[in-house]
């Protein structure tokens, strides 16, 4: 998978508040980040239509 799939990829999890790709090992201690980046930016990055 390339770079941009992946970053597209855990961007569309945040959108759909799904955490499949953001619980592997790798990215796992992003977790309370995430939380925070996802509180704070979701309301004006994913806008409802």
């Amino acid at each position: 998978m390339s770079c941009e799939t992946i970053g597209q990829k855990l961007a569309s999890e945040c959108c759909d508040d799904s955490r499949e790709l953001w619980e592997h090992p790798l990215l796992q201690h992003n977790a309370k980040e995430l939380e925070r980046m996802t509180a704070v930016l979701k309301p004006f990055l994913f806008r409802s239509s």
